[in-house]
């Protein structure tokens, strides 16, 4: 989905690259309003969830016109790592710490490890979040989506240096209403900017995230500040749901099934350079039912 299209963007301002955050400590940020604020807008987008191969740069048969034209803009990187899980994930790529620091040292609540000073299952004063230090270096700061990192007032994003949010606070929930996915947590809680809120019933969630965030660059596109925005999409974590005209585009293509799609996926990726030309398909999972 072309969630950012038709949106009236300084593009110009806007490279997708992390790499532009060692600007930071090299540009103070301007005290005389007179003069304009040149650093680069930086948007982080993560999709909860999304396979190595499912984007089309990546070698994957799913459109992604939008990220494939920033992927051959910029730079691509092919070798990185993350936690087995979400949460502490996301701990780390907020901080820049190993995630025990961060204080995720595993995901979810846990009566005996939650008393050591390395699970505390929300960020931790032992580190100073990312949108922080944007936010201390005059950046406007945003997210919009999944949170997953502490359901207190304290630990919400708002206390983590995002001054506008709108968040999932949970791990996981139904992508067009508050209907929760667990017996422990039969609705979804949401914040936005630190309130507690319902979620807009029937609004898909990566339309609802996108369009949140687009409205926050608008507020404040007027006070010549660069911004810092968190687009933190739920999809496409389950429960597996899409607007019915998107998932309409595939119908049939993936007929063949699991096993000739895999095969076809791993050489599309050998063509892009993705992966050595000499890599060899490992064994099919035994796990993996068709």
């Amino acid at each position: 989905m072309d969630i950012f299209k038709n949106q009236h963007l300084d593009l110009k301002r806007f490279p997708i690259l992390i790499i532009s955050l060692v600007n930071i400590s090299c540009n103070p940020p301007t005290t005389n309003k007179e003069i304009p604020d040149s650093r680069p807008n930086v948007l982080l987008i993560v999709a909860d969830d999304l396979g190595y191969t499912d984007l089309g740069v990546f070698g994957g048969e799913i459109s992604t016109p939008n990220i494939d034209a920033l992927a051959k803009q910029g730079m691509l990187f092919t070798n990185f790592h993350t936690a087995p899980l979400c949460a502490p994930t996301r701990a780390m790529l907020l901080s820049g710490n190993d995630n025990h620091i961060a204080g995720m040292g595993r995901q979810g609540a846990d009566s005996i490890l939650s008393s050591n000073w390395d699970y505390e299952t929300h960020l931790s004063d032992r580190i100073v979040p990312l949108p922080q230090l944007m936010q201390d270096e005059g950046y406007n700061t945003y997210t919009a989506g999944k949170w997953h990192l502490g359901y207190e007032i304290e630990n919400s994003p708002l206390s983590k240096g995002f001054e506008r949010s709108w968040n999932l606070l949970g791990g996981a929930g139904n992508h067009y209403n508050k209907v929760g996915l667990s017996n422990s947590h039969p609705v979804s809680k949401y914040r936005k900017n630190g309130e507690f809120v319902e979620y807009p019933e029937g609004k898909y969630s990566t339309e609802f995230y996108a369009s949140t965030l687009i409205d926050f660059f608008k507020q404040d596109k007027d006070n010549g500040n660069p911004f810092f925005a968190f687009a933190a999409f739920t999809s496409p974590h389950w429960p597996l749901q899409a607007p019915h005209e998107f998932t309409q585009k595939y119908k049939g293509r993936y007929d063949e099934g699991y096993d000739k799609l895999r095969v076809k996926r791993f050489e599309s990726t050998k063509i892009k350079g993705i992966i050595p030309e000499h890599s060899k398909l490992p064994p099919r999972l035994e796990t993996v039912i068709d």
